[in-house]
């Protein structure tokens, strides 16, 4: 199965919508630089973090504070190369 987003895509991105449902591919600022992501919530962490997950499998996910979090938009799809 091919990725779902390839090196030099262009994306559409919906920034109207500013959190994510877990499971949808997300532009965020992860506190650090900004990244596409999906996320899942870390339950009974303290303090509160989210777990962010590459579209890219071969990435591992990582940890980052809900509090550094700052969704920017829903990836809607990709428009190819520049």
């Amino acid at each position: 199965m091919a990725p779902e987003l390839q090196p030099g895509n262009r994306i559409v991105v919906d920034t109207s919508r500013h959190w994510p449902t877990p499971g949808e591919l997300f532009v965020l600022w992860d506190g650090d630089s900004i990244v596409i992501k999906r996320y899942k919530r870390v339950w009974d962490s303290e303090p509160p973090t989210i777990r962010l997950h590459s579209a890219d499998r071969l990435q591992p996910p990582y940890v980052c504070l809900t509090s550094e979090a700052r969704f920017l938009g829903k990836v809607l799809w990709p428009i190819g190369t520049a």
